[in-house]
């Protein structure tokens, strides 16, 4: 199930409890299956949170080193 967009920014803001009530009452499922639904949405968030970390890492790594590498040949 695709999490609708107001309901995704409910998440994001922290606002859970509000999330499930309504994911709840607008596809007519349980409040345990609309927590399943959005504890899948949030872990797809953290991954994809995760993985613009490590490349923000990645980048800031490769310029220190470049950095590094400017302040050998100065010296």
């Amino acid at each position: 199930m695709k999490i609708p967009k107001h309901i995704a920014m409910m998440i994001e803001k922290g606002n859970i409890v509000n999330a499930i009530k309504n994911l709840a009452i607008e596809h007519g499922i349980t409040m345990d299956e609309a927590k399943l639904h959005i504890d899948k949405y949030e872990e797809i968030l953290k991954a994809k949170q995760q993985k613009q970390q490590d490349k923000i890492i990645k980048k800031q790594a490769k310029t220190n080193k470049i950095k590094s590498m400017i302040e050998k040949i100065i010296s």
